[in-house]
């Protein structure tokens, strides 16, 4: 081989590997390029993943306190509506007592809360007291029952009030404890419950 072909042996291996060495060194930072950009993809994509988490709980929590909100809306609305009926259907009673009132049933109801006053009393001395607005028929039921009745210094909307004092005994049947109790103790049933 002559110098000539040497030098041009020793040329081509000397460019082959300087182009194999620049080859690698690119392909080595492409790949190092590659492994960057996914790891800042991924990253990226993390920080989405985050944000859209972050966000999605603000959301939840923004409708969560509306939902609160109209559920206590619709809560005080239904209490009202509670409220109103039951007005009406108390004041329906409270009128439907006092048309009673009128009723021959009313002068026996009277007349048989007496009689188990009495049965009660076995024998002890009892006061009866009558609502003034029925001073009409103070007489006849002391007459039918053979019990004195006193009329009341204050009006309790009509029924009777008992007292058997060596018991310590109060029976209150007036229209105003009834109705006030029955207040007392009335609830909505049935339906949704919130």
């Amino acid at each position: 081989m002559t110098l000539d072909e040497k030098l041009q042996h020793f040329y081509d291996h000397s460019m082959e590997d300087a182009r194999e060495e620049g080859r690698q060194i690119l392909a080595d930072y492409q790949a190092n390029l590659d492994k960057l950009f996914e790891d800042h993809c991924r990253e990226k994509t993390k920080e989405a993943e985050i944000r859209v988490q972050t966000e999605q709980a603000a959301l939840e929590r923004d409708l969560n306190k509306e939902l609160s909100a109209r559920q206590l809306d619709i809560r005080h609305e239904l209490s009202a509506r509670q409220d109103k009926i039951k007005e009406e259907i108390f004041s329906l009673a409270r009128t439907k007592l006092v048309a009673m009132k009128a009723d021959p049933s009313y002068f026996h109801w009277i007349c048989r809360k007496i009689m188990i006053s009495k049965k009660v009393a076995n024998g002890e001395p009892m006061t009866v007291y009558l609502d003034p607005s029925d001073q009409g028929l103070q007489q006849k039921i002391e007459e039918t029952t053979e019990t004195r009745i006193l009329l009341s210094k204050e009006s309790f909307g009509g029924g009777i009030r008992i007292v058997i004092r060596s018991r310590h005994i109060l029976i209150d049947d007036s229209f105003d404890t009834l109705l006030q109790d029955a207040s007392d103790h009335f609830s909505f049933e049935g339906g949704v419950q919130l």
